[in-house]
């Protein structure tokens, strides 16, 4: 009974030994009081410890938690099209700008505008995710939950973490090879090996006045090389479908590098109907079909290439259990690029222009 009363207990049946008496009702206790904010919270909580990062080999923060189900992949280095150069993260599908980001409980500024590259991932010691009911006490920001990244205070000595990797593919879709054949596009190499990634962080720390003190700071250099959908089969065409979805082919965008024209007179046979110049270049238009469409995947990414420098440092001593002076700086350097195909002038409006313009 008094070790029930301690605390939150693991009990089991203990197993009747040959020959010996016992009873179901005899308990082994092993373990208790368990201290663990996820078990005592009136909300649901998920801990993911410093050795998920370090399993998953992961560069970046944000890699770990979209493996979880709560999170849905926002912003980060497979996003080309669009992409603002961030890593950010997402609860619940519901924007990146309701999940409230948090560093050893307090706001990373400015609130929308979070990038996640400026965390050390080797420097966490473990991420709280609060998915549920976190807008009551941390108000609107935190519609979708928050997340708090809590970092080492206690590093003592030198600590050096490095990653590298990279991607190997072999290019071996006989459908999709086929597809690409019959336009005449290029094939994707046989087999590519890409998307080298490599990561390293040198952090130094020091405990003082018997633990009641620490300083740490850091510095860190990553590189991602670019991944193209040019190098993969299923991506080195804009795939449509055709024959009620039953087939599938090349396509691509009707806003393609002949020029489109919409004949507005009803003189015209055409009326209505988009024209494009033909491709033998002999100067006359002819009815758009799908032939004339534009290739645009190729040119686009699946990782983009990135070059991050980060340094920092924290300071904390604690005077006593009511006061504590602590401080940080953190300093990062990013580049990265984001390539898209060549677009259409997207004007929204019509032009009408006579036939004998010589524009046309």
């Amino acid at each position: 009974m008094a070790a029930l009363i301690a605390g939150t207990a693991q009990a089991q049946e203990a197993p009747v030994a040959n020959g010996a008496e016992g009873t179901a009702s005899d308990i082994v206790v092993t373990g208790t009081r368990i201290k663990r904010p996820d078990l005592a919270s009136n909300s649901p909580q998920t801990i993911v410890g410093a050795e998920e990062f370090r399993y998953q080999g992961a560069t970046s923060v944000e890699q770990v938690l979209n493996r979880l189900p709560q999170f849905t992949a926002d912003a980060n280095e497979n996003v080309s099209n669009g992409s603002d150069g961030t890593s950010k993260i997402n609860l619940r599908n519901l924007g990146s700008n309701r999940v409230l980001t948090l560093i050893d409980g307090q706001r990373m500024m400015p609130s929308q505008a979070i990038n996640l590259s400026f965390l050390p991932s080797s420097l966490i010691e473990r991420v709280d995710v609060m998915s549920g009911g976190a807008s009551a006490v941390y108000g609107s920001d935190a519609l979708s939950g928050v997340v708090n990244f809590v970092l080492k205070k206690d590093l003592d000595g030198l600590r050096v973490d490095m990653q590298t990797g990279f991607a190997q593919h072999d290019n071996n879709n006989g459908a999709m090879r086929d597809l690409l054949s019959a336009k005449g596009y290029e094939l994707a190499p046989s087999s590519v090996a890409d998307g080298g990634k490599q990561d390293i962080t040198v952090s130094a720390g020091k405990n003082f006045a018997d633990g009641r003190g620490n300083i740490t700071v850091y510095g860190g250099y990553r590189s991602f090389s670019p991944v193209r959908q040019s190098t993969r089969d299923v991506s080195s065409c804009a795939l449509q479908d055709q024959n009620e979805g039953t087939e599938l082919f090349c396509g691509g965008s009707s806003n393609s590098p002949f020029g489109s024209f919409v004949p507005l007179s009803d003189k015209s046979a055409f009326q209505g109907q988009t024209l494009v110049n033909n491709r033998s270049g002999d100067g006359t238009l002819v009815p758009y079909d799908n032939s004339y469409a534009y290739n645009y995947a190729p040119d686009s990414y699946f990782q983009r290439s990135d070059e991050r420098i980060t340094a920092g440092g924290f300071a904390h001593f604690e005077f006593s259990k009511a006061a504590e002076a602590y401080g940080s700086f953190m300093y990062m350097n990013d580049k990265t690029f984001s390539q898209v195909a060549p677009s259409a002038i997207w004007l929204g409006t019509a032009f009408p222009i006579s036939c004998n313009h010589p524009y046309v």
